[in-house]
């Protein structure tokens, strides 16, 4: 058993990352947020089971948001896990077209570069 608190940073310590890497903690669509600073109480008095249980304790819609990164939590039914994520880094603009894959009738589309 650990706590969320202590969760946090064991990942964030796998990534490379430290607590004062954290800039925000909230929602994963932004509506709800605090600073690091006023999440850690709360963070600190959640004790957490070993996750590979089937154990769902942390909220799913729960990210721990860096500068150009972020966590983000995943689960399936045995499991949750968290996940680093990296903003994508754009070359340089290039248009495309969303184009339909197949002629049957399909309604799944591709990415084709404009020439």
């Amino acid at each position: 058993m650990k706590t969320l608190y202590k969760n946090i940073l064991d990942f964030l310590k796998d990534e490379g990352k430290s607590e004062n890497d954290i800039l925000w903690v909230g929602t994963e669509n932004g509506e709800l947020a605090m600073p690091w600073s006023d999440f850690v109480p709360m963070a600190k008095d959640i004790t957490i089971y070993d996750s590979s249980h089937g154990d769902r304790e942390i909220p799913e819609n729960l990210v721990i948001v860096g500068n150009d990164w972020f966590l983000e939590l995943h689960r399936d039914e045995y499991m949750e896990w968290w996940e680093f994520k990296t903003m994508p880094k754009m070359k340089s603009f290039n248009p495309f077209l969303l184009k339909k894959k197949n002629s049957y009738g399909g309604n799944e589309y591709g990415i084709v570069a404009v020439e």
